[in-house]
């Protein structure tokens, strides 16, 4: 305990070569509280996603906002988990979006796909964006999303009627459907 422990945490968060540890030793400076709080600031711009995450986790616990700012930025990772957490962690530090755009990206984060609509044309283009995630869960919901937000994203939902995914491709056909869009004589399919 005390800054004897602080030092060696932060020794093992900089210098142990394998995730875990390091990851044990970002969780031990959370415990540590406000004594371990610059070391976990420090963590926050660490290599290895795990350490990040268990550092921004522990500043949120701790209620500490300087967490915010790389929390944010996550809620845009290409990793669904790491954006749902980062979500997670910004509500415990009762985080408020200060701009459409901000406030859309949390709400993707969160999954929270009936008040993304609600967003309207803010929600558009990283609704489209949305079509391309690496989860096809997401891009299932994005399909569906659009389908509510709008004739902006036709030509997205079209491009998506190819996905791999049989759920992502009959839910572009049921936004497409509800958009009012027609092929030349072929009705979309996916009831």
């Amino acid at each position: 305990e005390g800054p004897a422990a602080v030092d060696l945490l932060i020794a093992f968060v900089k210098e142990e070569k394998y995730e875990g540890p390091r990851i044990a030793a970002a969780e031990g400076l959370a415990r540590l509280g406000t004594p371990g709080v610059e070391a976990l600031v420090a963590c926050l711009k660490d290599p290895n996603k795990g350490v990040r995450w268990s550092a921004a986790l522990a500043l949120s616990t701790l209620g500490d906002t300087r967490a915010v700012e790389p929390l944010v930025a996550w809620l845009k990772d290409e990793d669904e988990n790491m954006r749902a957490r980062a979500a997670e962690a910004l509500r415990a530090l009762k985080y408020e979006p200060a701009t459409p755009e901000a406030r859309v990206a949390f709400l993707i984060a969160k999954q929270d796909w009936k008040h993304v609509v609600l967003e309207g044309d803010a929600a558009v283009a990283p609704m489209i964006a949305c079509l391309k995630d690496l989860d096809e869960r997401v891009r299932e919901a994005a399909a569906e999303t659009l389908g509510k937000l709008g004739p902006s994203a036709v030509d997205p939902l079209i491009a998506c009627l190819k996905d791999k995914n049989e759920s992502v491709r009959k839910a572009a056909a049921q936004a497409l459907k509800q958009l009012g869009y027609k092929p030349e004589g072929v009705e979309p399919s996916g009831n």
